[in-house]
């Protein structure tokens, strides 16, 4: 009996230790599991792809580790290009600068106020016409033509600089151009701010020569036929027999009196007839030359006249000229030179010319 009861108790030892074991395999099992944790906390350390880490990874172009989208690397970890549809005002490639000045992607083109493909905004001078766009220094911009290299100052060219077309107040001469409403324009003339519908010998404000008729009495000009011009009265028309003829020249009988500006002279009747009007420099009676007053009631050169009616006239002996009565004037009104003060010879004196040399007998 003790045999067999050490015998079961032995088995009973052994069962318990079979038990044993088996918790210790599941604790096994269990620190497995921990291993497998362990795994997965290693997995998370495997750092993903970053754009903005600094560090170029696979796929991306560039990586400066911020989001500025202006600078060589974009924000998307690609590097910066004219086309980009974003403004770079940088430095790209090889630390060469480009300045942007524009970047409107697809719509980059060389067509009308369109950013260029270089990504430049529009200038005068690069053979577009851009009629409405913003400058450099904000300026907006319409330009009326364009020539690219061609344009210049020269007569009938787009203007450099401005791209502006030619236009009568420029100062330049265009004799053939189409004006910036496409009417074809022929100057005569340019003096830019000093063109004038008043003033003597001006050019017109519409870039015409002066002309006989024109209501201006222009005093010496050249005209478009190449003649040069001394109008004497300018009465507004081109009508003979109302003072002032065709040629701008006042007419026997007649005096005019300058009008002001653009005003027309205003020319009378009754020159030579003894009666001194307000029009006239003089009247002696008659319409006669070189007696000092002339057939127009003007002072001859050389005379004085006075403003009586009838005008008396006299040479005026010592400016060299010899009028009238007059025996000599040799341009003085000195006297034991030859010539006295009075315009005659002296005694044992000859005199010749105008104004006179006089010698010794």
């Amino acid at each position: 009996m003790r045999t067999l009861a050490l015998i079961c108790a032995m088995s009973l030892f052994a069962a318990a230790a079979c038990d044993d074991d088996d918790s210790n395999n599941s604790s096994n099992t269990n620190n497995t599991s921990n291993v497998n944790n362990t795994s997965n906390v290693n997995n998370t350390n495997n750092t993903s792809v970053l754009c903005g880490n600094g560090v170029v990874d696979e796929g991306e172009e560039c990586d400066d580790a911020n989001d500025i989208n202006t600078d060589a690397c974009l924000d998307t970890c690609m590097s910066a290009a004219c086309g980009d549809n974003i403004v770079n005002i940088s430095i790209i490639g090889e630390g060469l600068p480009i300045l942007e000045e524009c970047d409107d992607g697809e719509a980059n083109g060389l067509f009308a106020n369109a950013c260029r493909t270089d990504c430049t905004l529009p200038y005068c001078g690069d053979a577009v016409v851009d009629d409405d766009y913003v400058d450099l220094m904000s300026n907006p911009v319409s330009e009326e033509c364009d020539d690219g290299e061609a344009n210049s100052n020269a007569p009938n060219a787009c203007r450099p600089d401005t791209c502006l077309l030619p236009y009568c107040g420029d100062e330049i001469v265009d004799d053939d151009y189409l004006d910036s409403t496409g009417t074809q324009r022929t100057e005569e003339c340019d003096y830019g701010e000093f063109n004038s519908n008043t003033a003597s010998n001006s050019c017109r404000e519409d870039c015409t020569l002066p002309f006989c008729g024109d209501a201006v009495r222009d005093t010496g000009y050249t005209n478009v036929q190449g003649t040069y011009v001394q109008e004497k009265c300018d009465d507004g028309n081109n009508t003979p027999n109302d003072g002032c003829n065709e040629l701008c020249q006042v007419e026997i009988g007649w005096s005019c009196t300058i009008g002001a500006g653009a005003t027309p002279d205003t020319c009378t009747s009754g020159c030579g007839d003894g009666t001194k009007l307000a029009a006239e420099q003089c009247d002696d009676n008659n319409n006669d030359p070189n007696d000092g007053c002339d057939a127009y009631c003007a002072v001859e050169v050389g005379w004085s006249c006075t403003a009586d009616s009838p005008s008396v006239c006299t040479a005026a002996c010592g400016d060299g000229l010899i009028r009238g009565t007059e025996q000599c004037d040799d341009g003085n009104t000195g006297g034991s030179d030859g010539c006295a003060s009075d315009c005659t010879i002296e005694a044992g004196w000859s005199c010749t010319g105008s104004p006179s040399m006089c010698t010794q007998n």
